[in-house]
């Protein structure tokens, strides 16, 4: 006896969106120039994103399909999380020119904590403030990109 089945069409419609922009990365990162970097070339990174994405939405769009007598609960949306993360991105884009990259991430950090169920405000502080200083460093010596100190910092340094 064959078992009848049936697609989730939010699931379907997600993964099938994601396969279609790793398409579209990795053509982009074809129109790239074939240069020589030293760890890789500019391709390497959107290849890998293209994967990573054609992947994802693979599983997706198999997790999709479900047999039609199961009787799966629909998660619910929790309204206030997602308020959380949506004030800590707006936080984010607000004090960025102003107060810079750490500061501003790491709100965002606390912010997305919080809304995970994280009750320790100062202990995702200290985490968030220790992620954004890695990454910055991260990004402005080992990539060679800057990230925005803030103008207020900028303001102090050039007063001295």
């Amino acid at each position: 006896m064959r078992r009848a089945y049936t697609w989730h069409r939010p699931d379907l419609a997600l993964g099938s969106a994601l396969v279609v922009l790793a398409g579209v990365v990795a053509s982009s990162a074809a129109a790239l120039p074939r240069g020589a970097g030293f760890f890789a070339s500019a391709q390497f990174f959107p290849y890998l994103i293209a994967t990573g994405l054609a992947l994802v939405g693979l599983v997706i769009v198999r997790g999709a399909r479900q047999p039609e007598d199961s009787q799966e609960a629909v998660p619910r949306l929790d309204g206030w999380a997602v308020l959380l993360i949506a004030a800590g991105l707006v936080a984010e884009l607000v004090l960025l020119d102003t107060l810079g990259w750490i500061p501003a991430a790491t709100v965002l950090f606390a912010a997305a904590s919080r809304a995970f169920g994280e009750r320790r405000l100062w202990l995702d502080i200290l985490i968030g403030l220790a992620l954004a200083g890695v990454l910055f460093v991260g990004f402005d010596q080992g990539l060679g990109l800057d990230l925005p100190v803030g103008s207020l910092v900028e303001n102090w340094l050039d007063a001295d």
